[in-house]
């Protein structure tokens, strides 16, 4: 992927354009993960859950730039779509926390 760049069905995904954005995901996720603190035990182990798998994913993906790796990038990306099952999984806990309020 690194030199010859990898084609894609859109058309060619440049290491130099998309590894930065990689790698601000896991910033992201990590700065959230230690500035949001969730006071809901549940809610709280899936952020925890969401941004692990958010840093893991950025540095799967960029990792996979490095080596030149398709499967590993296309894992990265199915990854970082996985992360919406745990920000789903919170909204749902958000949901019943303010159903049960007073």
């Amino acid at each position: 992927m690194r030199s010859s760049k990898a084609p894609t069905r859109g058309g060619i995904i440049k290491d130099s354009d998309f590894d930065p954005i990689c790698r601000q995901f896991g910033r992201i996720a990590k700065d959230a993960g230690e500035y949001f603190p969730i006071p809901d035990a549940r809610a709280d182990a899936q952020w925890k859950k969401h941004n692990a798998l958010m840093q893991k994913a950025a540095k799967s993906c960029s990792h996979s730039f490095d080596h030149g790796d398709e499967q590993e990038f296309n894992k990265s990306m199915d990854d970082f779509d996985k992360t919406a099952v745990f920000i789903d999984a919170m909204g749902r806990r958000f949901d019943e926390i303010r159903a049960a309020a007073p």
